[in-house]
């Protein structure tokens, strides 16, 4: 099995609890959609969006489809920006998807970006092309995670509380040495343990924990590894630790 990348993680995590998401990063934006309705990843057609662009489909990019509460179907652009580095031609890029996607599909568009960057003057939310007097100007709501250090997850979804978290230590500037790290993802693993959660979510956020930053030295992988193991033992809880083992599989 090779090794899972960071775009990999954040989209799993995102396309499986999108509610989560929604919630946490765009409340506002959460209280007009349907929860009862679901939602559904739309891979082809974003694939279709993309094709002879001049702008090229990134791991990152994704197309959900959910239903507002008044009925209408709406179409949500996500573009999860955790490279670590600036992109200045973001705002062209988000106008490209936006202008191809009501082109294609004639249907209610929304734009979302998610910056995981340590640059704090970097953070575009438009795009604005002007003309002989003629303007396009799109503008679309980001989150930027280097604005949101823990601490201040207290209002949002407890789970994506623990993923921003191991995000944060993600980026370069709050890079933990390997004991500060195993500390790190301890405490984290234990608050799993302690929520309400279902089977597959906690399998599906230990992976982001484990992988998502990774140990400097493979022996302290290991270690931590065998701590956890020890811990969950001494807890009495099995059944938590076999949850983890077939994480762990996977």
């Amino acid at each position: 099995m090779g090794k899972i990348t960071k775009d990999e993680l954040w989209k799993g995590f995102v396309t499986k609890k999108f509610d989560a998401y929604m919630k946490s990063l765009f409340a506002e934006d959460a209280k007009k959609i349907d929860w009862k309705r679901g939602w559904e990843v739309l891979d082809k057609e974003m694939n279709r969006i993309f094709s002879g662009a001049k702008v090229q489909l990134r791991k990152g990019d994704l197309l959900i489809k959910a239903w507002l509460k008044n009925g209408k179907e709406t179409w949500i652009i996500i573009h999860l920006e955790f490279q670590g580095y600036v992109d200045w031609d973001m705002g062209k890029r988000a106008d490209t998807c936006y202008y191809r996607a009501k082109e294609m599909y004639d249907c209610p568009v929304a734009i979302q970006i998610v910056y995981t960057d340590d640059d704090p003057n970097f953070n575009i939310n438009t795009h604005r092309e002007e003309c002989l007097g003629t303007t396009m100007e799109l503008k679309f709501p980001t989150f930027k995670l280097l604005d949101h250090p823990p601490g201040t997850y207290g209002d949002m979804d407890p789970l994506f509380a623990i993923i921003l978290e191991v995000a944060w230590y993600g980026m370069r500037k709050n890079k933990l040495n390997d004991k500060d790290l195993g500390s790190l993802k301890f405490r984290l693993i234990r608050k799993l343990k302690e929520g309400n959660f279902d089977n597959e979510t906690i399998q599906l956020s230990f992976g982001f924990i484990k992988h998502y930053v990774r140990f400097e030295k493979n022996e302290n992988s290991s270690i931590f590894n065998d701590d956890i193991h020890d811990y969950l033992k001494n807890e009495n809880d099995m059944d938590f630790l076999e949850l983890l083992k077939q994480a762990e599989r996977e």
